[in-house]
């Protein structure tokens, strides 16, 4: 993940920057966890997989 994203300022720099879905992903994880430790919202495990095709975390806690 990319953690020195420069934001978009106006509409028209947001529909360029979003319309990267990488980046996209990256400002989502980014505004999820801002301390890049990635917990399950489930159970709150910090143990999981990263599906990258389908860009989805796997919890190895609650199996979801």
């Amino acid at each position: 993940m990319n953690t020195n994203l420069k934001f978009p300022k106006t509409l028209q720099e947001a529909v360029t920057f979003f319309s990267d879905p990488q980046k996209t992903f990256d400002y989502a994880v980014l505004l999820r966890w801002p301390d890049s430790k990635v917990a399950c919202p489930r159970c709150g495990a910090m143990e999981h997989s990263f599906i990258s095709t389908r860009r989805i975390w796997f919890c190895k806690g609650c199996k979801k």
